[in-house]
């Protein structure tokens, strides 16, 4: 595992990870010249390890829905699917989501997809706490990748959102640095 970002289980057995750039000492230079070193990997239940034919730039979140593996790309701003979890095959590009993060699913399919909208002020963020970084929750339609923002603020509620899950009713919404969940 290179430089991994996020991981997922595999219904079949093993897991699923992405690695956001091609190397650790790289996750910050290739996403500034946005350098697709990142790629998807996956540990079967037989422990054989691969990984995809496609590379990224800076692969972040990661989920399995319907036989389907979705990958989100911070810098390519998009979310892809790979059909049947096929790592050798070509992405589906299902839609553009500026600064993807994680994704998690609801029942009836749907997807939730946090993001970072402006990358300085996530990286300002991540140095000192007091500079705030804005927030989304995207809601995705993967098989029209229709989206639509379902929460957003500008950091002052919580900054820096990474993941995000629909539980009883209720939107709880996680961050990359601080101490709470909203």
């Amino acid at each position: 595992l290179t430089s991994p970002n996020d991981v997922c289980a595999d219904p079949k057995g093993g897991f699923y990870w992405s690695n956001d750039a091609s190397s650790r000492k790289n996750a910050f230079i290739e996403p500034v010249f946005g350098i697709r070193g990142g790629y998807v990997g996956h540990r079967t239940n037989s422990g054989r390890w691969e990984k995809s034919t496609s590379k990224f730039a800076y692969t972040n979140g990661i989920a399995v829905h319907n036989n389907d593996l979705y990958s989100s790309t911070v810098i390519q701003s998009r979310i892809f699917r790979f059909k049947n979890q096929d790592l050798g095959a070509k992405p589906e590009q299902i839609c553009k989501v500026v600064g993807g993060d994680n994704i998690s699913f609801l029942p009836d399919g749907r997807m939730l997809v946090t993001a970072h909208l402006r990358q300085i002020k996530f990286l300002t963020h991540m140095k000192k706490s007091t500079n705030k970084s804005p927030s989304v929750v995207y809601l995705v339609n993967p098989q029209t990748g229709e989206k639509k923002v379902v929460y957003a603020n500008n950091g002052l509620a919580i900054s820096t959102a990474s993941t995000a899950i629909w539980l009883d009713g209720y939107l709880y919404v996680c961050q990359v640095f601080d101490g709470f969940v909203l």
